[in-house]
């Protein structure tokens, strides 16, 4: 229960834009890798789309990066 309330207080904190990197890092975290309650599954599924957009950036970018390359 701890967990769930320094978790929201993230992100009230996320949603005013006053978070560190490391603060926002430990949300990606926690909603990637925990179990999330369900008043927090919109939460989660945004920072999972987030997530998988910037892994799709990364992935575009070793591909252009490779073809620049040859």
């Amino acid at each position: 229960m701890k967990e769930y309330r320094n978790i929201e207080e993230l992100l009230e904190r996320y949603y005013n834009a006053q978070t560190s990197e490391a603060e926002e890092q430990r949300l990606r975290e926690y909603f990637i890798h925990e179990e999330t309650p369900p008043h927090l599954q919109k939460e989660k599924e945004m920072f999972l789309q987030l997530q998988a957009q910037q892994l799709m950036e990364k992935n575009m970018y070793f591909h252009i990066t490779s073809y620049l390359e040859l």
